[in-house]
């Protein structure tokens, strides 16, 4: 496959560094990020650590908690490594930050409220920083009512995504859409726009697909 995608490899593979081979692979990243953004989208982008360069040939989950992802550095706020600080599977949802040079998308999976205190309280600097920049929160479990108004005044984000369609349950509960009031944020409903797509241009901008539930 080499000899294929790489012109003259038999010949120059000296002078080549293979992924395989590098300990972190944030550089290959960044150039598949400028590649992606400059010539061609549709390009497929892998990563990989090759355990030989870590002690006892195990990759630390620390290594794999955070990375790059396009223009984005990404890390997972929640749960910690061995989950043990959750009471149930909502309680040790994914907690996923994404990072730019303009604005910051964060995901609280199904997070309650107990586990948002949790969150803000174990990570201080991530919340100050955020303030510095526009945030887009993806509001908790489509917007239950089981939400800390102390941790979303933390985060006094311009953006509040509910992810919700048709359901039996109430969501989006009226106590999570009253989260937006304090920050005047905007309030994007998958239930009443549909698809919603984010991008920035200087600011945020959105596009969404048309309602998807009756």
């Amino acid at each position: 496959v080499l000899k294929q995608v790489v012109p003259g490899f038999p010949y120059y593979k000296n002078k080549y560094d293979l992924l395989w081979e590098q300990k972190s692979p944030s550089v290959y990243l960044k150039i598949m990020a400028v590649l992606q953004k400059y010539i061609d989208q549709g390009i497929s982008v892998n990563t990989s650590y090759n355990p030989e360069h870590f002690e006892d040939e195990k990759v630390p989950m620390s290594v794999l908690m955070s990375g790059t992802l396009g223009s984005f550095q990404w890390q997972i706020l929640a749960p910690t490594a061995t989950a043990s600080e959750a009471t149930d599977s909502n309680d040790a949802s994914l907690v996923l930050l994404l990072e730019s040079h303009d604005f910051s998308i964060l995901f609280l999976g199904d997070l309650g409220e107990a586990g948002q205190e949790r969150l803000l309280a174990r990570n201080p600097r991530v919340f100050a920083l955020l303030a510095s920049k526009t945030l887009v929160t993806k509001v908790a479990h489509h917007g239950s009512a089981d939400q800390s108004r102390t941790f979303y005044r933390a985060l006094d984000s311009e953006y509040l995504v509910f992810s919700v369609g048709k359901n039996d349950y109430g969501h989006p509960a009226r106590s999570a859409l009253s989260l937006a009031w304090p920050s005047g944020a905007e309030v994007l409903r998958t239930d009443k726009l549909g698809h919603i797509a984010l991008g920035h241009d200087h600011q945020i901008r959105y596009r969404y697909s048309g309602k998807l539930t009756a």
